[in-house]
C-alpha cells in the first residue's frame, strides 16, 4: 500500500521522484495494481471521467484553467462549452520532441468552434498547449477515409497562425 501512495504522490507532485530500484522489485501484478489505484484516486478527485486518462486529464485542466463547463461524456463533437462556444479538446502524451504531434481522430469539423490542444510529456507534464479556431483546423486537417475522420498534426508553426492562443503557461499555472 505504501508504494501506491508513493505512485499517487508522483502523479500529483512532478518534483517527487522514486527510486527506479523500487519499481524493479515489483511484479507485473503489483505495477498494474498501482495503476488501478492511481486511476481510482483520479476518478474520485473528478479528474477521470472515462477510460481515457490522457484525454480526461486534458479536459479537466482546460476546464479548470478557463472556467469552461465540461459537456456530458456522451456528447458528440465537443467536450466543453464557454458560453455559446463549443470546444473540442485533444491531447497527446509523447515520448520525444517531434516536429509534429498527431492528435486523435476528429469526426466532425463542424461540431466545435475552438480546438483546445495539450501535449504532455511522459510524466504528464505540459509540454505545450494552445487553442485554435475551428476554421484553421478545417484548413489544416486531412481526411482519412479508412477511419472516416479528420487528422490534425499539431506542428509548432500553428502557434503563429492568426487566432491561435498559446495557453501553455496558463495551463501550467493550474496544474
Amino acid at each position: 500500500m505504501h508504494l501506491v501512495l508513493v505512485a499517487i504522490l508522483m502523479v500529483f507532485c512532478p518534483a517527487a521522484s522514486a527510486d527506479q530500484a523500487t519499481y524493479d522489485r515489483l511484479s507485473l501484478r503489483e505495477l498494474l495494481d498501482m495503476d488501478g489505484a492511481i486511476a481510482r484516486e483520479l476518478h474520485d478527485r473528478g479528474v477521470i471521467r472515462s477510460g481515457n486518462m490522457t484525454g480526461d486529464l486534458a479536459e479537466h485542466i482546460f476546464a479548470t484553467a478557463h472556467g469552461w463547463d465540461l459537456a456530458a461524456r456522451s456528447q458528440k463533437g465537443f467536450d466543453a462549452t464557454d458560453g455559446n462556444l463549443r470546444i473540442q479538446v485533444k491531447s497527446r502524451r509523447v515520448r520525444s520532441n517531434a516536429s509534429g504531434y498527431q492528435l486523435g481522430a476528429i469526426r466532425d469539423l463542424d461540431s466545435f468552434d475552438r480546438l483546445a490542444v495539450v501535449i504532455f510529456d511522459p510524466g504528464y507534464r505540459i509540454r505545450l498547449a494552445a487553442i485554435l479556431p475551428a476554421d484553421l483546423v478545417r484548413r489544416e486537417a486531412d481526411f482519412n477515409a479508412y477511419t472516416n475522420s479528420y487528422r490534425l498534426i499539431f506542428r509548432h508553426h500553428l502557434l503563429s497562425q492568426d487566432g491561435v492562443e498559446d495557453v501553455t503557461e496558463t495551463l501550467r499555472a493550474v496544474y
